[in-house]
């Protein structure tokens, strides 16, 4: 790919990311209330997400990938899949609205957009799968970049809005982002395309293959998400809507990283940990001891810059971020939200925790001890749960950010020993 292709694709991810900085700011600035309604239903969006696809696509990936491969057209069985998941899974969501944590009048534009998201996602994945970046990360500035912009334009000149308008500006930018998938490949459409002997059997093995992904997926965004709806439970929307804006805030950390190193470091990182064993690095003198081969030394250093990067990039977004907070609340006209600036600084260190534990992540899953990674996303959400039904009813929006803290500390501190272990 040339330097310009990654300018541009570089340009158009910091666009959409952008985007949704302003959005949150002016959107924190309108109403807090309303900002904490939408993002409960941000965070059940992102959660059904992964409940629809149960991370099916990983399996299909590789099936895709592979020479040979047994199925002309796996993403038509993927798409089956998928038809035989939703009924399954969407009437799961009934509950939100049962217990009161969403309202009944948006129901059905919650569900719409559901499947519109998940099925725009499919696609990104589809077309970064396929050799098309370009297009996905169209796809991911029209689903979260693009549509904001008439949201906050209703906002502020169009006489308000509620959760039902964001819905429906949410699912027009996932129908656009959807068109996307005609910029797929040829051979990708013929994957597409029905087979007349439906394989069941490929779509099981598929799906157990999948399962254990789909745990560490989801018990991730559990860590991530299930402190807004004990929030919710023990407290009120507005210090929901307070503790959804420096959540967001925070997490820019993990976007920032993401964007600028992890995604354009480790499909070279996991290639040379997979070809090379390096020996393990001395930590507290820098030092590499490895074999005299060449390669083992190369796979040594490649994980060395991509470990210094993530924590080079990750020092300056967390100091940034602690150090524009209270101007940006001060710009907004909400100084007195400075009383809770130490929640904010607990969950911008439970980030940057959360990145610095992504190196020895590519480690593991480069040495294929997935069962490890797996463990440790299902053990800190359990905690994460534990903590905060504990913590929140006793010191509030603080119970809540310690409970993320100590959550991405055992994460990270879980797949580091694991890590050096394998190295």
């Amino acid at each position: 790919m040339t330097l310009r292709r990654q300018l541009v694709l570089l340009f158009i991810r910091m666009a959409a990311l952008g985007l949704r900085f302003v959005f949150f700011a002016l959107f924190f600035r309108y109403s807090e209330a309303l900002y904490g309604q939408y993002g409960l239903v941000a965070v059940s969006i992102t959660l059904g997400t992964y409940l629809l696809g149960m991370e099916f696509y990983t399996y299909v990936q590789r099936e895709w990938l592979r020479p040979g491969r047994e199925l002309h057209n796996p993403f038509w069985h993927q798409l089956l899949f998928y038809a035989i998941l939703y009924p399954l899974i969407l009437p799961l969501f009934l509950l939100l609205f049962y217990y009161g944590f969403l309202d009944w009048q948006y129901a059905g534009w919650f569900f719409a957009v559901l499947v519109a998201e998940h099925l725009a996602m499919e696609v990104f994945r589809l077309l970064f799968l396929v050799g098309r970046p370009l297009w996905a990360n169209v796809n991911l500035f029209l689903r979260n970049g693009l549509w904001v912009l008439p949201a906050l334009w209703q906002m502020y000149a169009g006489g308000g809005l509620d959760i039902g308008d964001l819905l429906r500006y949410w699912f027009a930018g996932d129908l656009l982002a959807l068109t996307t998938v005609l910029a797929a490949r040829r051979d990708a459409w013929r994957a597409l395309l029905p087979e007349r002997k439906l394989q069941m059997q490929w779509i099981w093995r598929g799906w157990r293959i999948a399962l254990p992904f789909f745990v560490a997926a989801l018990s991730f965004k559990l860590v991530e998400f299930a402190d807004r709806y004990v929030i919710d439970a023990f407290m009120n929307k507005v210090s929901l809507g307070v503790y959804t804006f420096f959540s967001n805030m925070a997490m820019l950390v993990n976007t920032v990283v993401y964007t600028a190193v992890i995604s354009v470091l480790y499909p070279q990182v996991v290639k040379t940990l997979m070809n090379n064993n390096a020996g393990k690095p001395d930590s507290e003198a820098g030092i590499i001891e490895t074999d005299s081969d060449n390669d083992n030394r190369t796979s040594a250093i490649s994980f060395l810059h991509f470990r210094h990067e993530i924590r080079k990039w990750t020092w300056g977004a967390a100091i940034a971020a602690l150090a524009g907070m209270p101007l940006l609340l001060f710009l907004l006209g909400k100084q007195n939200r400075l009383q809770y600036f130490d929640v904010f600084a607990v969950l911008v260190a439970a980030n940057a925790i959360y990145n610095f534990s992504m190196a020895w992540h590519f480690v593991l899953y480069a040495r294929r001890r997935d069962r490890l990674i797996v463990n440790s996303a299902v053990m800190a959400a359990v905690l994460n749960l534990v903590l905060n039904l504990m913590a929140v009813p006793l010191w509030g929006l603080r119970g809540a950010a310690w409970a993320t803290l100590a959550s991405m500390g055992l994460i990270w501190w879980l797949k580091w020993r694991g890590g050096r272990r394998v190295y």
